[in-house]
């Protein structure tokens, strides 16, 4: 059974899909059919739980504070049945779609208000939100291997440290070098890396997911014990030690990395990921204070002071085509929504030529003089995210005076053009 994908929007098909090897049934959040009735469950994280932001310290850069509800009767009438389901020997298929939320408002602990929680929660298993999508980088289960190509992505990444977990976790995929995206544990619980199917994916993006876990399942149960590891040879036991000091230092060095393809990703998001890479640019990548505290518009940012005043307003957009007029005038009307003055300090970040660029020449074409004259004349400094990682650039090869540069965000207007040498502010 497909249980509750009406939770995520996913419209079911009216029909059972057949295969050979099994019957695929949908059924919604609502239905009283029992899991247990099943010999295997798919569903979704966040089925049982609704997040909604709210409005919090205008001064906190921790971004925003979420409230959650869930419904406990419903939850632990499922945990229940997922029991009898899996004492009956049958499985259960956790979908991995998005990053969990562990906390909320007032701090309230919320490690139990979804199912997948729940099934995730051992000593010394680590969930560890990735901050956006990650490729999967190796499969090592076959079986997934279909499924994971077309819609395998990773927002989460699990950790695990004891000998007992090692023993009983079958890994699926990878995110990095060594993180693990996808796994089964005891044979009977999987955990799946993907995205959301389009509509007109459904049907092939559950018949592909279904072939993999029942062809897995069978083959788990002829797979090599885990107890076997029991036993090791002296030479043996040397080489995991190596191993794993080799897998330390590697696992540093790559999650380095995945904070500059973070920053990167600015170069090819839109709407609320280019948002949130921005963000991650102007606080981690150039140590400035950036916030957002307007719920309805999320393009919407503010930079600060060390003191948490507001020194200039930030507007970030994405588009297929350059910087446009529009773009200025939306960054204008941000000072209206704010109700500050016509001079006061407002930057317009773009990532230009989303879907038309397919090199970084492309990506650096220059803002026209007709913008740039139109923002100067309206205070307005734009940047395309190609200046921004830039800016990143000319940090780290310490060409970059930071003091100077929030001096020139709060003070000039045009178009800050970067390159790898340097920056200038251009007004016509």
């Amino acid at each position: 059974m497909v249980y509750g994908a009406d939770r995520v929007g996913l419209k079911s098909p009216s029909a059972s899909i057949r295969d050979g090897l099994f019957e695929l049934t949908f059924r919604d959040s609502k239905t009283t059919e029992k899991l247990q009735d099943f010999n295997g469950v798919i569903l979704f994280q966040s089925t049982f739980e609704t997040h909604e932001a709210v409005r919090g310290n205008p001064y906190s850069f921790s971004g925003p504070k979420l409230r959650t509800r869930y419904d406990r009767d419903e939850l632990m009438r499922r945990v229940s049945e997922a029991s009898q389901l899996i004492e009956k020997g049958g499985f259960i298929c956790f979908l991995i779609h998005e990053d969990f939320v562990e906390w909320a408002e007032s701090d309230r602990d919320l490690k139990e208000t979804d199912l997948s929680k729940i099934y995730s929660n051992f000593d010394g298993l680590f969930r560890k939100n990735l901050g956006g999508d990650s490729s999967i980088t190796k499969i090592y289960r076959p079986e997934f291997e279909q499924f994971l190509k077309n819609y395998g992505v990773a927002r989460v990444q699990f950790d695990y440290y004891s000998e007992w977990l090692e023993s009983n976790i079958k890994k699926i995929c990878n995110v990095g070098y060594r993180g693990v995206a996808g796994f089964v544990i005891f044979g009977n619980r999987y955990f799946i890396p993907c995205r959301l199917p389009a509509e007109h994916e459904i049907e092939d993006f559950f018949t592909k997911l279904s072939t993999a876990l029942v062809s897995t399942a069978k083959k788990l149960r002829q797979d090599v014990p885990g107890w076997l590891e029991e036993f090791r040879f002296p030479n043996e036991q040397q080489i995991i030690n190596q191993e794993a000091e080799l897998r330390a230092k590697l696992d540093g060095l790559v999650t380095e990395r995945e904070c500059y393809t973070r920053y990167k990703r600015c170069l090819c998001y839109d709407g609320e990921l280019l948002v949130e890479s921005v963000a991650n640019i102007l606080n981690g990548g150039l140590g400035l204070k950036v916030a957002g505290n307007d719920e309805d518009k999320i393009e919407d940012k503010v930079l600060f002071d060390d003191q948490g005043k507001e020194i200039a307003l930030i507007e970030i957009k994405g588009s297929n085509q350059n910087v446009s007029s529009a773009d200025v005038y939306q960054a204008d009307m941000h000072k209206g929504r704010r109700e500050k003055p016509d001079n006061f300090p407002s930057v317009l970040i773009v990532n230009t030529f989303i879907k038309r660029a397919n090199s970084m020449d492309e990506k650096r074409r220059d803002v026209s003089s007709e913008q740039i004259r139109m923002a100067v004349k309206r205070s307005i400094l734009i940047l395309r995210t190609v200046d921004l990682v830039c800016l990143v650039h000319l940090k780290e090869g310490g060409r970059l005076n930071l003091e100077q540069l929030v001096r020139d965000l709060t003070s000039k207007a045009g178009w800050l053009k970067v390159s790898e040498e340097g920056y200038e502010v251009v007004m016509s």
